[in-house]
């Protein structure tokens, strides 16, 4: 109906016909309100997106190029405007809501916003505290896994992002770095992983050399090695854990600690080194029946040593070198033979003590003592050629080198006397000419000194010779031959010459000449009763020693060598090199 239209009268059957002398129909017609509109803008999209209005009358539509989009037609009412959102992007409201008026607009915009994009993931094995860096161009982000080995980087713009783990010591990337294509709001994942890296254990064992067995437990199961020729192991190839290190160490030797705990991380390298410690050996002599002074000597390849018996008939060699071989000889005092050897060799594992006893038993049983006359003419038949005499020059001259060894050079009663028991700067034994002018001193015009040791040396040749026994009696209160013989050098070197003393001496000599002993108390009981014996009885100075481990090395850069001269003498050492030279 429009506004003045004419009124009709339904109960009325007669129309009122238009001026124009038209017919007009009854009917029923449609009404349609009017309507309104809808308009906004979509900032902030990637592109076109599509609108859809919801209500009692849907509508659907596309942005343009700007953003706008628009219904028109729109009956009046309550609507929502939703906004198709693309992946990655947020809405500030989506759906929003609209009352349309009619012959109004409304306005509804909608601004969309990028949402960041994420990378994140868990490291292999998922150690916590692991730096993990995120690289894009010129930027780098740094994060640190938490305790399940998780990282997580946020606000990301879209692109492509390098993920890197920066392993802990002992471990190695199983990739230099893996790369992670991100959009807006994509969560972009990376798991890197690391392998751990085998630990080694390994060390040098000092002192010994190649062959020893070094065991290494607290593994699956006990792992051994040996070391090589500079005394160097290793284990190589072990896991992360506990282990124990052990030397097996060798007979003879000490080391200074054993058993060693270590804790190896993945990767590490700790090292326990040894040092092994040769044992000293330690060799005792007892001579039966107990002889004091009687020489004792100890020998190896590397050692030589000569030591003579205390008042009880012992002598201690100590601290000598382990694992070696040894020799010990005792030096038959003069007038004495073994009983059973008199040379025993063993080898001895270091810090062990080896005992060796020795018995010996006199072979003069009779003073056949004789005097000075009988000597001298001993050496004049010799030197003269006339005559019969009983012992040759040579006989002689080892007497004379019997005196010079047993009584000069002897360790525990040295007796030097001049034209007695040496002759000559340096000392050597008498030869028979200063033996002729010993023996030849006539009593008138010479001193009581020189008559004195004319009879020393008779008696010494005595002993020498065998015709009497050192451990004779030589006094009627029972000293011996040999305390006799210390007294003597005692009385000759105590006073000047010409003195009563010298005098003693000579009576002392020439009763004991004689076959005969001293009254008591004129030879001091308490004088040592040394058993003269030779200082190495011939046995040769070694001229070329062998070192025995350890040997320098770059690892064990010195070695000992001893040894011992058999008497004090200037010597000459020279050591070379295995190829020859000289160092």
């Amino acid at each position: 109906m429009q506004a003045n239209s004419p009124c009709i009268n339904t109960g009325d059957p007669n129309w009122q016909l238009d001026p124009d002398g038209s017919r007009a129909d009854m009917g029923a017609y449609p009404y349609t309100p009017p309507s309104g509109s809808i308009a906004g803008l979509v900032s902030g999209a990637p592109g076109p997106v599509g609108v859809h209005l919801l209500g009692a009358a849907t509508f659907d539509t596309q942005t343009t190029v700007d953003g706008s989009y628009s219904f028109t037609d729109v009956p009046p009412g309550n609507y929502q405007v939703q906004v198709d959102v693309p992946f990655g992007y947020g809405a500030d409201l989506n759906p929003k809501p609209v009352t349309v008026i009619a012959g109004q607009e409304s306005a509804v915009d909608f601004t969309l916003t990028p949402i960041p994009a994420t990378i994140s993931g868990t490291i292999s094995p998922p150690l916590e505290g692991v730096p993990v860096e995120l690289v894009k161009g010129d930027s780098t982000w740094t994060d640190t896994t938490d305790a399940n080995g998780q990282y997580c980087f946020s606000n990301l713009s879209p692109g492509t992002y390098q993920v890197i783990i920066v392993p802990p010591d002992g471990y190695t990337p199983d990739q230099p770095y893996i790369d992670v294509p991100v959009e807006w709001g994509q969560n972009g994942t990376a798991d890197p992983g690391m392998t751990p890296i085998p630990g080694t254990i390994s060390g040098i064992v000092s002192g010994y050399g190649a062959g020893l067995t070094v065991t290494l437990a607290g593994g699956s199961q006990p792992l051994t090695t040996l070391t090589d020729e500079n005394g160097h192991y290793a284990f190589t190839g072990l896991d992360q854990g506990s282990y124990f290190v052990d030397l097996e160490v060798p007979a003879g030797y000490a080391v200074d600690y054993n058993h060693v705990p270590v804790n190896l991380l993945w990767g590490g390298s700790p090292t326990v080194n040894f040092q092994l410690t040769l044992l000293p050996v330690t060799i005792t002599a007892q001579l039966s029946p107990s002889s004091y002074g009687v020489t004792v000597c100890v020998t190896s390849e590397t050692f030589y040593q000569a030591l003579p018996t205390d008042a009880q008939g012992c002598c201690t060699f100590a601290d000598l070198p382990g694992n070696a071989a040894y020799t010990v000889e005792m030096v038959l005092p003069l007038g004495f033979v073994a009983v059973g050897p008199s040379e025993i060799t063993e080898y001895r594992v270091g810090g062990t003590t080896w005992a060796v006893a020795f018995q010996m038993a006199p072979i003069v049983t009779a003073n056949e003592a004789r005097g000075k006359g009988y000597w001298k003419q001993q050496v004049m038949a010799n030197l003269s050629g006339q005559g019969n005499p009983q012992y040759t020059a040579a006989e002689l001259l080892g007497f004379a080198g019997d005196i010079f060894a047993h009584f000069h050079n002897n360790a525990t009663h040295p007796i030097a006397v001049e034209g007695v028991t040496f002759t000559g700067s340096p000392a050597g034994p008498l030869d028979l000419e200063a033996m002729q002018a010993m023996l030849n001193i006539n009593q008138g015009g010479s001193t009581l000194y020189q008559r004195a040791c004319q009879h020393y040396l008779t008696l010494l040749l005595n002993v020498v010779s065998g015709k009497v026994g050192q451990y004779l009696p030589a006094s009627q209160d029972g000293a011996t031959v040999s305390q006799a013989i210390v007294y003597i050098h005692q009385l000759l070197t105590s006073v000047p010459a010409n003195s009563p003393s010298n005098e003693l001496a000579k009576d002392i000599a020439e009763v004991l000449n004689q076959a005969q002993t001293v009254g008591a108390g004129v030879i001091p009981l308490s004088t040592p009763n040394v058993i003269f014996s030779g200082e190495n009885a011939g046995i040769a100075l070694l001229d070329r020693f062998d070192f025995s481990p350890p040997v320098p090395n770059p690892f064990n850069p010195t070695a000992t060598l001893r040894f011992q001269l058999p008497q004090a003498e200037r010597t000459v050492l020279t050591v070379y090199a295995v190829t020859g030279s000289q160092v």
